[in-house]
């Protein structure tokens, strides 16, 4: 267990400088009042910022709330996410992928998993 701990501290190493960050930022944000929450959904997301005690939510550049968590990758262009990527699934079904977080964090071998390998196809998966 020791020698994992030792790896894992190594592996870690290049990290620390962007938790040393992140401290700072958040030392920051306190001082000055100001914070912003992030609400990754399994199917909307959500960015929200508080100042002063009162909550905003932050729309996106066509004024609505909420955003699809949804990311479509197209070959030989720029990859979508939200309002976008949702659009134009029924041409891209293969290179669209929404509702993905609820299987993050399973084995492969978890039913769920199993369940959704035969409801779609899948050419590659990362572990």
């Amino acid at each position: 267990m020791m020698a994992l701990l030792g790896a894992r501290s190594t592996l870690l190493r290049p990290y620390r400088s962007l938790v040393r960050g992140a401290n700072s930022l958040n030392s920051q944000a306190a001082a000055s009042q100001l914070a912003i929450g992030i609400d990754l959904g399994t199917t909307q997301s959500v960015v929200t910022y508080l100042d002063g005690g009162r909550a905003t939510v932050i729309p996106d550049e066509k004024g609505r709330n909420a955003t699809p968590s949804v990311v479509a990758h197209r070959l030989n262009a720029d990859d979508l996410v939200g309002h976008a990527a949702l659009q134009q699934a029924v041409v891209n079904p293969k290179g669209t992928f929404a509702a993905t977080k609820r299987l993050m964090g399973r084995l492969y071998s978890d039913n769920l998993v199993r369940l959704e390998l035969t409801r779609c196809q899948v050419h590659c998966f990362c572990f």
